[in-house]
């Protein structure tokens, strides 16, 4: 045989109109492990939904659980969700969830 390749396999691409489902569970090898040294970066909704979950202050959340990094071409600073220092993992990773 002469240096005959195999045609690349074509990669599909999704819709507009599909879906796209995962599981997420201690059942999958990779569980916990997708928010590790990530930069996750957070709207200005996703600050008021999590800070209301959490019962406290829209100032508070931000002190204690995100990097406030400001930019001089947009109104609204991009924050950042902090991650834990010594392993780089997500605040609301824990074993098991």
């Amino acid at each position: 045989m002469s240096g005959s390749k195999t045609p690349k396999k074509q990669k599909e691409k999704m819709e507009s109109e599909q879906f796209f489902r995962f599981r997420c569970d201690p059942g999958v090898s990779c569980f916990t492990q997708c928010c590790q040294d990530v930069t996750i970066v957070l709207t200005p909704y996703d600050v008021v939904r999590m800070k209301n979950a959490m019962g406290i202050s829209s100032g508070e959340f931000l002190d204690k659980y995100t990097i406030i990094i400001p930019t001089e071409k947009h109104i609204i600073p991009l924050e950042v969700l902090k991650m834990n220092e010594t392993d780089k993992t997500c605040t609301y990773v824990r074993k098991g969830r």
